[in-house]
């Protein structure tokens, strides 16, 4: 049980290191590319969203890596119902 609870251990250490990391390089280069709106965002945003990278790296990097460009659109009731609106 002891080499379990330390491979588990070691486990989440090595991602959160990968996270923090990802997150450093992603909000100096990426970010940018993945939404066009934080271009220009403060640094106590970018700060203030290093955690959630750190935690979520995988999503992130994939995004990155297939070349996502914009935040995906939320797709709901009000949406379709203004984009209804608008068109006529």
């Amino acid at each position: 049980m002891g080499l379990f609870i330390e491979v588990l251990v070691f486990a989440f250490t090595l991602y959160g290191v990968i996270g923090f990391a990802f997150a450093l390089i992603f909000i100096i280069f990426g970010l940018s590319h993945s939404d066009p709106m934080a271009e220009k965002a403060s640094p106590w945003f970018k700060s203030v969203i290093i955690p959630g990278l750190a935690l979520l790296w995988p999503l992130f990097a994939i995004r990155w890596i297939i070349g996502v460009r914009r935040p995906p659109q939320e797709r709901n009731a009000h949406r379709i119902a203004a984009k209804t609106y608008h068109n006529r």
